[in-house]
């Protein structure tokens, strides 16, 4: 049996990370902890959470063998290759900072969104990326999935004709859902979002509003909507083009895409391509440690993905900009 080539530190044991997950070694990957397990070259190493009963249990159920009682603790024996930070939001740029700081450098870091609360926090990281080497990739979980980018390119290519108007729906709160519906629209399309109208409409989460916000790229119009998920939950998205229709449905597990043909009577009508709806979100988190395995064997797959920090101050700016615009 071959060691893994690379040990990995959790910071935060919640849900993301796997705390309500258990390792198996087929079915779905919808966390940090079970995507570590799959891969054949990382190894769940040392784990640091508060409370520490979280931390322990999470340890418990993933066979970690270090529960450190800090993030310096954890750092201190400096034979960590990778850490995945899942904490609570607002501890993301301290726990970076400091990881980043650390004498016994961690090779790459992989941070769940949003990556900061500030433009100030996230320009600061961003310096200490540059200055220290250490990669740093934010978990923006469609830029890693592979039908996305499929899209993505379709839209790019022009195949579908100019971008008309759009339409898309979130749920639970601006900062922590609207960052993932913000980020896959600036994905998709080839120009750069711009907010023009933004309207606080509820409470997404506890600290986070619920926004509804208008958007132009190129001449083109989306309207961004709040659903409230005591009802249920919601994330779509439908762009209307010259010569198609690309539509987002299920969170991003069907991608389907219509194109124009004329009928017997000449009238155009959409019809479904080929092999649509596409599958989306297959292990996703899976995608994003096997981009964190290339790059630590020197490919540069985060800018080239655009998971980068550069990438993250792109959605971030436009976060910060409809919610101060919503504030007044």
């Amino acid at each position: 049996m071959t060691t893994p080539s690379w040990q990995v530190g959790i910071v935060g044991c919640g849900r993301i990370a796997g705390l309500k997950d258990r390792p198996r070694n087929t079915g779905p990957i919808a966390t940090h902890a079970q995507a570590y397990h799959r891969h054949p070259d990382f190894r769940l190493a040392a784990v640091f959470s508060h409370p520490m009963e979280e931390a322990h249990r999470f340890g418990e159920i993933w066979g970690v063998p270090r529960v450190c009682p800090s993030l310096a603790a954890m750092l201190a024996a400096g034979n960590l290759d990778v850490v995945s930070i899942c904490s609570p939001n607002e501890f993301h740029f301290s726990q970076a900072r400091e990881i980043l700081k650390s004498p016994g450098r961690v090779k790459a870091l992989l941070i769940e969104k949003p990556v900061c609360l500030s433009a100030a926090e996230l320009n600061r990281l961003m310096e200490s990326s540059r200055q220290t080497g250490v990669a740093v990739a934010v978990n923006h979980t469609r830029r890693f999935d592979a039908a996305h980018r499929q899209a993505a390119h379709l839209l790019r290519s022009g195949k579908l004709g100019s971008f008309l108007k759009g339409r898309a729906v979130y749920y639970g709160g601006w900062h922590n859902n609207g960052v993932h519906l913000l980020d896959t629209i600036r994905m998709l399309l080839p120009e750069e979002p711009e907010v023009v109208a933004a309207a606080t409409v509820g409470s997404g989460k506890p600290g986070d509003d619920d926004l509804e916000v208008e958007l132009v790229v190129g001449r083109g119009p989306i309207s961004v909507e709040a659903f409230d998920e005591s009802y249920y939950q919601l994330f779509e998205i439908e762009f209307l083009c010259q010569k198609g229709r690309l539509r987002v449905l299920d969170f991003g597990s069907q991608i389907h895409v219509e194109q124009v043909e004329v009928n017997d009577l000449g009238e155009r009508e959409l019809k479904p391509q080929p092999h649509s709806p596409w599958q989306g979100l297959v292990s996703p988190f899976y995608a994003a440690v096997e981009a964190l395995g290339a790059q630590l064997r020197g490919q540069s797959v985060f800018s080239e993905l655009g998971v980068d920090l550069s990438a993250a101050l792109g959605t971030m700016n436009l976060i910060w900009q409809a919610s101060k615009m919503a504030a007044g």
